[in-house]
């Protein structure tokens, strides 16, 4: 079973703590809580699904759900319990459903970075599933222990770090749920997007500052040249340099109209054109206006009188 929720606010932190037991515990708490298990081992049964947890193992139970924990064998069990409250209501889907909504945000990120679009998701999905076992827990496992101090803590902004670290905690495990989820096959690549064509993009707009070459996107690709011009003509109907160059226009255009205090060679330079003459020659080619008229023009609208305003 997997659950659902956005992390829109900072969650609150009702209690957390250490234990070593090897008793019984049934209960139904009232507050989310994620149990680390630190040493030992233990089992836990919760919607009806028996989980057998050992070192290095998370386990994540909504607020009001049954659960049950006892020993195997009677061995001793180290865990720290982290309880807190969301301003968001929990909602518990199923591998299907996981997998469309992981998919749907995938896509929606995938039509941004082909649309030249900010790469900024206005999800704030928070996915986890009960047992979750990381490759490398000793992170997690720390900031488990940081939230305790924090809890202890009279320091005026204690409770604040402590709903940090576990926002950290929370975004590690739905990373790991959505990796579990993304290698199943029904998690396919249904935006169409070739993987090498969102490489190129993506290496774009991250040195979009450096001069960019058509060998610097195969290699970072590894693809071909041919290739990659294929993909580039077949969904921009340009080529990979000509992309490029459009690309930090548009940047460009952007910070004359927005960044005034910047001088001509001053975005040339950001945008790593060669010289401020070249980044002039190309911006008028492709805009039809030199830097400097594209700057006045856009900064200095023509304002009509109330004589001149349409009549609605």
């Amino acid at each position: 079973m997997y659950y659902s929720f956005e992390l829109n606010e900072f969650p609150l932190i009702t209690q957390s703590y250490s234990v070593t037991r090897n008793t019984v515990w049934e209960i139904a708490e009232q507050d989310n809580m994620i149990i680390f298990i630190h040493d030992g081992s233990c089992a836990i049964t919760c919607e009806h699904e028996k989980s057998i947890l050992q070192k290095g193992d998370i386990y994540f139970i909504p607020a009001n759900h049954p659960y049950c924990r006892y020993s195997i064998d009677n061995t001793m069990c180290t865990m720290s319990y982290i309880h807190f409250t969301l301003s968001s209501k929990i909602e518990q889907i199923g591998l299907p459903e996981l997998i469309k909504q992981i998919s749907d945000v995938k896509n929606t990120l995938d039509n941004q970075l082909l649309n030249g679009a900010p790469l900024l998701s206005k999800q704030s999905n928070i996915y986890l599933q009960g047992k979750n076992t990381l490759k490398d827990y000793s992170k997690v496992f720390q900031q488990s222990n940081k939230i305790i101090t924090f809890s202890s803590s009279r320091e005026l902004m204690s409770g604040l770090h402590a709903s940090i670290v576990l926002c950290s905690i929370l975004t590690s495990l739905s990373q790991n749920t959505i990796e579990q989820a993304s290698t199943d096959s029904m998690l396919t690549n249904s935006s169409g997007i070739p993987d090498n064509l969102k490489k190129a993009i993506q290496y774009i707009r991250s040195h979009y500052t450096e001069p960019i070459t058509l060998n610097d996107l195969t290699a970072h690709c590894n693809v071909s040249k041919q290739q990659l011009i294929r993909y580039f003509k077949t969904a921009f109907q340009t080529t990979p340099v000509a992309y490029i160059t459009a690309y930090k226009i548009s940047l460009a255009k952007e910070l004359l109209f927005r960044q005034t205090h910047l001088s001509i060679k001053e975005i040339s330079d950001e945008l790593g054109f060669d010289n401020q003459h070249y980044f002039t020659r190309v911006f008028t080619k492709i805009t039809g206006e030199t830097p400097s008229d594209y700057r006045y023009r856009t900064n200095h609208f023509p304002h009509r009188s109330k004589k001149e305003a349409p009549q609605s």
